[in-house]
């Protein structure tokens, strides 16, 4: 997880007076090794009922996670100049997601938030690094690596709270079976 310390460096010439920064990679919660549940397969590769209810599961924590920008202001559109990085934007967040909810056995609504706010931090780095590839502006140079490096804070931060619910969540192979099952009325 990422670490508070008194601001030094560019930062202190800016007037901050503390800092995030980034913890080595062997700092960062480990997901326990049981965590994620399988989807289970036949030899023929069609789902078991058991695997229908882990991806049951994973569309319904999909349609849980928020996308203010879609889905409550869908008449502001990016400018023209950022819409490539919006959508570059969109798939790598699902991509992420998805690789977090499969590597810790879920997402929930808080660390698919702080992912959220990672991938627009990452999309702001890809513009800048635009920017200063074809100019070779100094400032685009600073403004990328701002971003870069609050998106990698913010990665970490979203990995540590996906790892610490894996950690906290009950065990029980049925959970989540019996979880859909009072969500959606139960079977008969």
């Amino acid at each position: 997880m990422a670490r508070k310390r008194a601001a030094h460096g560019k930062a202190a010439e800016l007037g901050a007076t503390t800092v995030w920064e980034a913890t080595p990679s062997n700092e960062v919660r480990a997901v326990p090794p049981d965590a994620a549940a399988p989807v289970e397969r036949r030899d023929n590769g069609t789902v078991t009922a058991a695997g229908a209810v882990e991806l049951a599961r994973k569309r319904w924590e999909a349609a849980r996670m928020p996308d203010f920008g879609d889905k409550a202001t869908p008449w502001m559109p990016p400018s023209a100049e950022l819409a490539p990085f919006d959508g570059a934007r969109k798939d790598l967040l699902l991509q992420r997601w998805d690789e977090l909810s499969t590597m810790c056995g879920g997402v929930s609504s808080g660390t698919g938030a702080k992912l959220r706010g990672w991938s627009f931090m990452h999309a702001a780095g890809e513009y800048w690094a635009a920017k200063f590839f074809s100019s070779g502006d100094r400032t685009a140079f600073e403004f990328m690596v701002r971003a870069f490096k609050a998106a990698s804070t913010a990665e970490d931060q979203a990995r540590d709270a996906a790892a610490w619910e894996a950690s906290t969540r009950p065990r029980d192979p049925t959970a989540a079976h019996r979880a859909l099952e009072a969500a959606f009325g139960g079977s008969k």
